[in-house]
C-alpha cells in the first residue's frame, strides 16, 4: 500500500519555495500595489499589508508583541 503524498501547503514536500526576509518584504510591497491597483480603500490596504509586515518583522527577529501598557 502506497504511502499518501506529505505536502506543505499543499506543495509536495522539499519542493516548496523558500523565502529570504528581503524577498518577502519586496513581495508585501508587490502585495501593496496590488491592493491599491484593485481599488481597495486605504484603510483596507493598511490593515492587510501593516499586519503582515508585523509578522514578517517578527520572523526575522525585528519585533516582539506587547501586551497593553497599564
Amino acid at each position: 500500500m502506497r504511502r499518501p503524498a506529505i505536502t506543505l501547503m499543499g506543495v509536495p514536500f522539499g519542493m516548496a519555495k523558500v523565502w529570504t526576509i528581503n524577498e518577502l518584504h519586496d513581495q508585501l510591497d508587490a502585495f501593496e500595489a496590488a491592493l491599491r491597483e484593485a481599488g481597495l480603500k486605504e484603510k483596507s490596504v493598511q490593515t492587510y499589508v501593516g499586519r503582515s509586515r508585523y509578522f514578517v518583522r517578527w520572523l526575522d527577529g525585528d519585533y516582539a508583541p506587547e501586551g497593553p501598557k497599564r
